[in-house]
């Protein structure tokens, strides 16, 4: 934080000093700053999810990914394409899975990327036979006992 705030104070005399001095180099590192942070966002805004139209036009080389038919696989597959750096578009499929679209030229990333993903074993609940067993019985019992009661009440009228 200090770091930070004597940064500040350097930059703001030296910024001063210049336009004390009235020389046309203060005009120049304004433009210079203006300069770098907007390539900074073009550079950010090129990255990331994009429509198909936006890919399109940026360039004519695309390509599909393969079909990921689990949303959680595939929302850690766009993650850790966004964390890549790549520029993609999301395809729904009709069969309900998604495709990734994106430039041939970042093929060998997306590929790294989505062995990364499906490498990932999610965990799902394992089911012990006895334990489903024994909920199944327990269920049965409590029909047949609602099944009893009613019969109880119909022969009490």
């Amino acid at each position: 934080m200090l770091e930070e705030q004597g940064q500040g104070l350097v930059t703001g005399t030296i910024k001063k000093l210049l336009k004390f001095l009235g020389s046309n180099i203060w005009r120049g590192v304004v433009s210079v700053d203006s300069q770098a942070y907007s390539k900074a966002a073009q550079k950010r805004q090129e990255t990331g999810k994009k429509s198909v139209q936006e890919l399109v036009r940026k360039g004519r080389d695309l390509k599909l990914s393969e079909v990921i038919e689990d949303k959680k696989q595939f929302t850690d597959f766009c993650k850790n394409c966004q964390k890549e750096g790549l520029a993609f578009a999301v395809k729904p499929e009709k069969d309900g899975g998604y495709r990734l679209l994106y430039q041939s030229k970042d093929a060998v990333l997306v590929e790294q990327t989505y062995k990364k993903t499906i490498s990932k074993e999610y965990k799902q609940p394992k089911i012990d036979l006895v334990e489903l067993l024994k909920r199944n019985t327990k269920l049965m019992d409590k029909v047949n006992t609602q099944e009893q009661n009613k019969q109880r009440e119909d022969r009490t009228r």
